[in-house]
C-alpha cells in the first residue's frame, strides 16, 4: 500500500503579532507548526525523507500585494530573495531562523502561505506547491470523496496515461496539505499521491 505522511515534530510558536499588520490585538490565533521533516513513500513504499531547511522558507502573498510591496517587507524581516516563480506565486527567502521567523510570519494578513523549503541540496532546494501529483483509481467513490471535500481541481490528464493527474488546491497549511496528501496515498485504490514540487537543480 503506497502512502505519504508527514512526520509532525511540534516547535513552539512565538508569542505576538507580526511586525507588519497584526490580526489584532487579543485576537485568537490558530497555531502553526513549521515541521523538521516530511516524509514521502516512493512507489515501492520506501521511504523518501525531506528534511525542512533551518535558514529556507517558501512564502506566497497576497494577491493584492504588490512587487514593491514584497520588496519592502522582505526587507523589514531581514529576508534574501534567493528564488521564485511566477506560476505558484512563490519567493523562496533565506531566513536566519526559519523555525524561529514562521510562525510569525504565518500571522501576516500580507502572506497566504508559510511552507518549508527541503535542502539546500548541494546549490539546489525543492518546495512543495499546492499541487498533488496522484496516480491510481481517480474515479473511486471513495478517492473522488476526498478530491470533493479538500475542493481539489483537476488541472492536468494523461490521455496515453489516464490513471495519473495533477490535482490544485488552496494553499493549506503545510500540515494539512501533508495530511491531504497522506489521505489519498494511503487508499488502497491510490498508487501513490506525492506533492508538486517546486525545484531548483544546479547542475
Amino acid at each position: 500500500m503506497k502512502r505519504l505522511l508527514a512526520i509532525a515534530l511540534v516547535f513552539a510558536c512565538l508569542i505576538g503579532c507580526s511586525d507588519d499588520d497584526p490580526t489584532g490585538p487579543g485576537a485568537a490565533q490558530p497555531a502553526f507548526v513549521l515541521e523538521p521533516q516530511y516524509v514521502v513513500y516512493d512507489p515501492n513504499n520506501l521511504p523518501i525523507p525531506y528534511q525542512t531547511s533551518a535558514t529556507l522558507l517558501a512564502l506566497v502573498f497576497n494577491d493584492e500585494v504588490s512587487e514593491q510591496e514584497i520588496e519592502a517587507f522582505l526587507v523589514a524581516q531581514d529576508l534574501e530573495l534567493i528564488g521564485e516563480s511566477s506560476k505558484f506565486r512563490m519567493k523562496v527567502v533565506q531566513s536566519q531562523n526559519t523555525f524561529a521567523q514562521a510562525p510569525a510570519l504565518a500571522r501576516s494578513r500580507t502572506i497566504e502561505y508559510v511552507g518549508p523549503v527541503f535542502g539546500p541540496i548541494s546549490c539546489g532546494w525543492a518546495a512543495p506547491t499546492n499541487q498533488i501529483i496522484l496516480r491510481g483509481n481517480r474515479t473511486h467513490p471513495e478517492v473522488l470523496a476526498i478530491l470533493e471535500a479538500a475542493n481539489a481541481t483537476l488541472i492536468s490528464e494523461r490521455a496515453e496515461d489516464p490513471d495519473r493527474a495533477v490535482y490544485e488546491v488552496a494553499w493549506l497549511d503545510p500540515s494539512d496539505f501533508y495530511a491531504l496528501c497522506a489521505d489519498l496515498g494511503l487508499h488502497p485504490a491510490v498508487e501513490y499521491a506525492q506533492p508538486n514540487h517546486l525545484m531548483k537543480v544546479c547542475f
